[in-house]
C-alpha cells in the first residue's frame, strides 16, 4: 500500500510528502488513530514514500527498496510489535525489544543514509522501557525516523509526546466504511439514551458491534466523537452532565475491552449505567 492508496487523508498525507521533499523530516511522529484503522500500514506506506529511490515523498511501491520494506526485509526498517507474556492474553511491547531497538538505531543504517523504527501498539511499552527510550528520542542518531503507533496518545508520558511530532491518522479504505457505520449507530445510541428509551430497544443497536473486541473499539470511538459533536450544540445543562459522564464511561469501557473483557458484556454495561444516570 502507497500512499496514493490511502484516502480521507490528504492533509496529513501532503503534510508529510512537503516534508520529505523538503529533506526537513522530524526524527519521531506518533501516529494516532483507533485501532480499526490500519496504522501499521500507514507506517510502512511512510517509510516507503521516505526511501523510495524512483517516487521520493510517495513511494513507488513497485521498486526492490518498497517490496522489501512490505515484506519486511529492508534492513533499515525496523518493527517492533506487541507480543503477549505467558499466561496472559493482553499483549505488550517488551521491555527487551525496546533496548534491542535502541541498540540498533544507535548504528548506522546498513542500506542507505536513514533507519526508520516502526513501534505498533506503543500505548503498552513499559514506563521504565519509556525512560530508557527518552534518550533515543532526544539525541537521536542522523537519518533516523521513529514512528510511535497509539491509539491514545494521552496514554503516553508527556516526555515522550514533546518530542514527537502528532499526526492524527483518519479510518480509511474498508475501515473508513465501518467508521461511517458506526458513527451512524452512534448516534442512533446516543438519541435513544436521550430520549429515556428501555434497553431492549438499545440493545438492538448495540448487538451488531457487540460480537468482536475491533467492532466494540470502533464503536466507542463513535460514540466519543458523537458526544464531542453534541457537547458544542448547546444541550441543555443536564443533558451535557449526562454526556460528560458518559464519556467518562466511555473511557471505562474502551479499557475493559482492551485488556481483554468480553466485549458485548463492557458495553451492556456502559449502556445500563448510562441508562441509570
Amino acid at each position: 500500500m502507497s500512499f496514493a492508496q490511502i484516502k480521507d487523508n490528504d492533509a496529513l498525507i501532503g503534510k508529510i510528502r512537503t516534508m520529505i521533499k523538503s529533506g526537513n523530516v522530524p526524527h519521531a511522529f506518533i501516529v494516532e488513530s483507533p485501532r480499526s484503522v490500519d496504522k501499521t500500514a500507514f507506517a510502512t506506506a511512510f517509510a516507503q514514500a521516505l526511501l523510495c529511490p524512483v517516487a521520493p515523498g510517495e513511494g513507488c511501491g513497485n521498486c526492490p527498496t518498497c517490496r522489501r520494506i512490505a515484506d519486511r526485509n529492508h534492513l533499515d526498517v525496523i518493527f517492533v510489535e506487541a507480543t503477549e507474556k505467558k499466561g496472559s492474553k493482553v499483549a505488550s511491547v517488551r521491555d527487551e525489544d525496546v533496548e534491542a531497538l535502541q541498540e540498533r538505531l544507535g548504528s548506522k543504517p546498513l542500506e542507505g543514509d536513514r533507519s526508520v523504527a516502526v513501534i505498533c501498539d506503543a500505548d503498552s511499552i513499559t514506563p521504565r522501557a519509556f525512560n530508557r527510550f527518552l534518550k533515543t528520542l532526544e539525541e537521536p542518531a542522523p537519518g533516523t525516523v521513529i514512528l510511535l503507533l497509539s491509539e491514545n496518545m494521552e496514554s503516553m508520558p508527556a516526555t515522550i509526546r514533546s518530542r514527537c511530532v502528532h499526526l492524527r491518522l483518519n479510518a480509511y479504505g474498508r475501515s473508513g466504511e465501518e467508521g461511517r457505520e458506526a458513527a451512524d449507530e452512534a448516534a442512533a445510541l446516543l438519541d435513544g439514551l436521550l430520549e429515556g428509551r428501555p434497553y431492549y430497544q438499545l440493545r438492538e443497536i448495540i448487538e451488531p458491534r457487540a460480537k468482536g473486541r475491533n467492532d466494540a473499539l470502533l464503536f466507542v470511538d463513535a460514540l466519543e466523537g458523537r458526544c464531542g459533536i453534541l457537547l458544542t450544540d448547546g444541550l441543555p445543562a443536564t443533558e451535557r452532565d449526562r454526556l460528560y459522564r458518559l464519556v467518562a464511561q466511555l473511557e471505562e469501557t474502551r479499557e475493559e475491552i482492551r485488556r481483554g473483557d468480553r466485549a458485548d458484556s463492557a458495553l451492556k454495561k456502559m449502556v445500563l449505567s448510562a441508562l441509570r444516570k
